[in-house]
Parts: C-alpha cells; sequence; structure tokens
C-alpha cells in the first residue's frame, strides 16, 4: 500500500518479574475457569435437582455451597507463581525476543531458543503490565507473556502495532 509505513523488527530484553508471572497465571486461570464454569454449573444444577426429587433437604444446600465453592477460585495464582519462581531457575534469567512483523518471534531464554511464526497464536491478551500471546494446546490455553516494560520507550507503541497486525487488536484481560 502505498504510504503505509513499515512495522519495525522490535528487539526486547527483560528480566521477568514474579509479580507478572502471578498476572499471567491469573489470567490463564481465568481462560480455564471460563471453560469449566459451564459444566460445574450443570452439575451443580443436576445433583440440586437429583436430590429436590427424592426429598432430601440438605443436598440441595450442599450442592449449592460446593457449586459457589468450585465458581470462586481462591487467589492460587500466586503461590503457583511463587512455587513455579522457586522451582525454575529458568524464569529468573535474562528473556530476550526478536519480534519480527509478517513472520513471528524468537525467544530466548538464558541458553534455550525457541521461534514461533504468528499463525501459532490464537490471539493476544493485554494487562496493564504485559501482552499475553495466548497459544492454543488441545484442550488447554497457555500464554507466552511480552511485558511491556521490555520495550524501549520508543517501541511500544510500534510493539502494540506489530502485535494489532498480525493477532488482531489486544484483547484487555480483567
Amino acid at each position: 500500500m502505498p504510504g503505509a509505513t513499515a512495522l519495525p523488527v522490535l528487539r526486547l530484553a527483560w528480566q521477568p518479574d514474579r509479580a507478572e508471572l502471578a498476572d499471567a497465571l491469573r489470567v490463564l486461570l481465568r481462560l480455564r475457569r471460563r471453560r469449566r464454569a459451564g459444566a460445574l454449573l450443570l452439575g451443580g444444577l443436576a445433583v440440586a435437582a437429583g436430590s429436590w426429587a427424592t426429598g432430601q433437604l440438605l443436598l440441595p444446600w450442599l450442592a449449592l455451597v460446593v457449586l459457589l465453592l468450585a465458581l470462586v477460585v481462591l487467589p492460587v495464582h500466586r503461590l503457583a507463581a511463587q512455587m513455579s519462581w522457586r522451582r525454575d531457575p529458568r524464569l529468573r534469567t535474562e528473556h530476550t525476543a526478536e519480534v519480527v512483523p509478517g513472520e513471528g518471534l524468537s525467544l530466548t531464554i538464558g541458553d534455550v531458543a525457541s521461534a514461533y511464526r504468528w499463525s501459532a497464536f490464537s490471539g493476544v491478551l493485554e494487562t496493564d503490565a504485559q501482552y499475553l500471546l495466548t497459544l492454543p494446546r488441545g484442550r488447554r490455553t497457555s500464554v507466552l507473556p511480552l511485558p511491556k516494560r521490555a520495550a524501549a520507550p520508543g517501541d511500544a507503541d510500534a510493539l502494540r502495532a506489530v502485535l494489532a497486525a498480525a493477532l488482531g487488536e489486544p484483547v484487555r484481560a480483567r
């Protein structure tokens, strides 16, 4: 397209932060919980209907309590982040990424390098601190976090533009 400016290749470098790991796990747990919520709701309603049909008054209340506990997730993402942080020393090593418009990105963590084509990702989520590139893994989803702070000050808008061009406009994660 005439007059269009090409998006630059971006080089990101960052030292991971445990709070960003917890943030990514929180979003990931919410993605997974949405899928399970419908099944839990139907199961809880089936138990309540069955106990009501048999005349058991305690079972509907028990089913309701179990259902509410199943839908309310405690802040397990913080505990999971803390355990992962302690267990995996690679999480504490410097990460670098090269974001190439139209091709994909390559990620280096310590001495391990991985390359991803944009087609490997199903979308991008945005939190206050980072972009989470979603990777479908069968019935489960995983995320590849790119902290916003990893981009040079002038490259923050370019990073968002590259991600939007490759994966669609980032969806705000709650």
